[in-house]
């Protein structure tokens, strides 16, 4: 798992208001090794095309992020095997946390929608 996963805060009109990256793909890769299945959003995050959220469900996107963190820092392994060589569960946790804050830019935004953009 190499690809990258961006997010996009876009207005109705599809204008990009700003956008968040993440060019090592750690994002992609907690995506492909969590568990999404009791998820709300998490599990319909497409890796290779556009997932868009509302005003309404970023909030939940949100929760489920900092869910997501909390169960990767309490894995017993402290690597994550990917295409590339081993990643540190913290970097993971750290891309996680970006898109965290950088999505809370959105909360109670009516009008705009966050987009992952998959390889």
């Amino acid at each position: 798992m190499s690809q990258a996963i961006f997010l996009v805060w876009q207005d109705e009109m599809g204008k990009e208001i700003d956008s968040c990256n993440d060019v090592n793909g750690n994002f992609a890769l907690a995506l492909w090794v969590a568990n999404k299945e009791h998820t709300t959003c998490l599990q319909y995050i497409d890796p290779y095309g556009d997932t868009y959220f509302n005003v309404i469900q970023i909030p939940i996107l949100i929760e489920e992020l900092k869910d997501l963190i909390s169960t990767f820092r309490k894995m017993k392994n402290k690597t994550i095997e990917s295409n590339h060589g081993d990643v540190s569960v913290e970097d993971v946790c750290k891309q996680i946390s970006v898109y965290s804050d950088f999505s809370k830019k959105a909360v109670g935004k009516n009008h705009t929608y966050l987009r992952f953009v998959g390889d």
